[in-house]
């Protein structure tokens, strides 16, 4: 359905907008994160089926673990990479982790055709263009680089994750948004040891803040995944349904902080966005 597209373009958007907006105000990314999941938990047992068979359970909650470790650190670094390197990168980074599943298939004996090589070197080639900015470029650092690969390499694992799941599971939609609260669970519990190991992580400045912002970053980020369920369980076709959402994440990120936030982008950068683009829409054909 169109309306779920459309929802799921505007709430995966509005994460990175939103991780600007507190990272812009010096707030702990981490609280923010681990209040956002605690709100994606209460909106998803609004919506799930809690009558589910002992067995689907046992499955769910067998990928559901590993997944919910992935999303926090993957969210966490995906925060502070909007933070230190500007919003287009970040989401372009996130995007092209669908470029390792070319290695991935690769790996498994999997034949290639040419159009998945020419996507994965045009994510390579997009790569390259980022970390060929000069002096003045956002990701010249060495921290910086690692949350921009951070976001390229969890996020591809987590596909990978979700990948294994559809393939070994009945793709039921109640199922599946039972998952989804699952790893939130698993998430927030991720995050929660975290902050117990390193107490650091939970140092506040402005504790209400970061309550309010985590509950706005929650709704849109459950949703996100909400809309994305129903949309692949709806007659869209996955690989048109992932690039026209991927893409439109991308340019309407790079609109924002142009517009908005008044991020520069040197020729490189905007290189490396066109090929992103380039790289998604051929990876999905």
């Amino acid at each position: 359905m169109l309306w779920l597209s459309i929802c799921a373009i505007f709430c995966t958007t509005l994460l990175g907008i939103l991780f600007k907006e507190a990272g812009d105000r010096k707030l702990n990314l981490y609280n923010v994160v681990k209040i956002n999941y605690s709100t994606c938990i209460l909106l998803g047992l609004l919506h799930t089926d809690r009558q589910l068979h002992a067995d689907t359970l046992a499955d769910l909650l067998k990928h559901a673990i590993p997944l919910g470790v992935l999303f926090y650190a993957g969210f966490s670094s995906f925060a502070y990479s909007v933070k230190f390197c500007g919003l287009p990168l970040s989401t372009s980074y996130q995007k092209l982790s669908i470029a390792l599943s070319v290695p991935y298939l690769a790996c498994s004996g999997i034949p290639l055709n040419l159009i998945q090589i020419a996507g994965f070197t045009s994510a390579l080639l997009a790569i390259y263009a980022f970390h060929k900015a000069k002096s003045n470029s956002t990701i010249n650092t060495i921290q910086q680089r690692l949350l921009l690969w951070s976001c390229l390499i969890i996020s591809a694992i987590i596909e990978v994750g979700f990948a294994n799941y559809n393939a070994h599971s009945k793709q039921v939609h109640s199922s599946s948004i039972m998952l989804a609260t699952l790893v939130f669970l698993f998430a927030l519990s991720t995050g929660m040891i975290h902050s117990a190991i390193y107490p650091k992580t939970t140092y506040t400045k402005s504790l209400k803040a970061e309550i309010g912002y985590g509950i706005l970053l929650g709704i849109p980020n459950y949703y996100s995944i909400y809309s994305l369920i129903g949309a692949l369980h709806s007659e869209i076709a996955p690989e048109r349904f992932y690039p026209i959402l991927n893409c439109s994440v991308i340019l309407l990120s790079v609109l924002v902080a142009r517009s908005i936030y008044h991020e520069k982008l040197n020729r490189n950068q905007l290189l490396g966005i066109i090929l992103s683009l380039v790289a998604v829409i051929l990876l999905h054909l």
